[in-house]
């Protein structure tokens, strides 16, 4: 009887142990799928967040170099008629000087 209830105690130990080892790996493999899915999330997170990013400053470069087209554009007209305020200028005291020159020839 000693010996059937010892087997019969050990056999319940053993059996316990298998349940609980059966319950750590069935854990720890949900717990492996969750941080799996938590690391993709992430990883899919991370790659939108840079696409983001990648198009706003796209969007950036692409107002800034239009500005910078429409200012250069600006600058040019403004020289041009810097330029021809300059040659204007000087035509006229051309003129007059020729007038001066023959008032004293």
């Amino acid at each position: 009887l000693k010996a059937k209830v010892r087997s019969d105690a050990e056999q319940l130990r053993g059996d316990k142990d298998q349940e609980i080892e059966d319950l750590v790996q069935t854990y720890n493999e949900k717990y492996k799928a969750m941080l799996a899915e938590c690391l993709e999330d992430q990883e899919n997170m991370r790659q939108k967040m840079e696409a983001d990013f990648e198009a706003q400053m796209k969007q950036l470069r692409e107002e800034e170099e239009a500005k910078r087209a429409a200012l250069e554009k600006r600058l040019e007209a403004q020289q041009k008629k810097t330029k021809e305020a300059k040659n204007s200028t000087l035509a006229e005291h051309a003129q007059q000087l020729e007038a001066l020159q023959a008032k004293l020839e």
